[in-house]
């Protein structure tokens, strides 16, 4: 058998990996949630808080009342900014962490000819439920503050 370009299996069809991400996601859904739960729960709560509307107050504390409102909007954010921060970290280590636990069967897949290197479904297997949850938590928060 020669090197893994040139085996069985090393010209792949891209057409093949979205099917077998679902097929993953599919047979051990909580490992996928688990990995994009946080970034749903802070795209319900951005969602949220970018559907508040500004403090407008009349009286003699009224600016007082919208600086603080500002203030609360901007820790919001900053805060959001750095969760999304921690929870993109944290999907990366839990990726690692899974590649070094299939160390094994990866170089195995290697030696038949299986091409080394980031498979695209393993791609798949992230983006699309990320985008899914992202997306769905993020319209929701918007819809539970109007």
């Amino acid at each position: 058998m020669g090197p893994p370009e040139s085996g069985p299996l090393a010209h792949t069809d891209p057409f093949r990996a979205p099917p077998a991400a679902a097929r993953r996601i599919i047979d051990n859904p909580k490992a996928a949630w688990r990995q994009v739960s946080a970034l749903a729960l802070l795209c319900l709560i951005a969602g949220y808080v970018t559907s508040i509307p500004e403090v407008s107050a009349d009286g003699p504390r009224a600016d007082i009342q919208k600086v603080f409102g500002r203030d609360v909007s901007t820790g919001t954010f900053i805060t959001i900014g750095f969760g999304f921060a921690v929870a993109a970290l944290s999907t990366l280590a839990n990726r690692a962490s899974g590649v070094f636990d299939r160390a094994r069967q990866t170089q195995a897949l290697t030696q038949v000819g299986f091409p080394a290197g980031l498979r695209a479904h393993e791609v798949y297997q992230i983006i699309g439920p990320l985008l899914l949850t992202t997306v769905s938590f993020a319209f929701l928060g918007r819809r539970l503050a109007s």
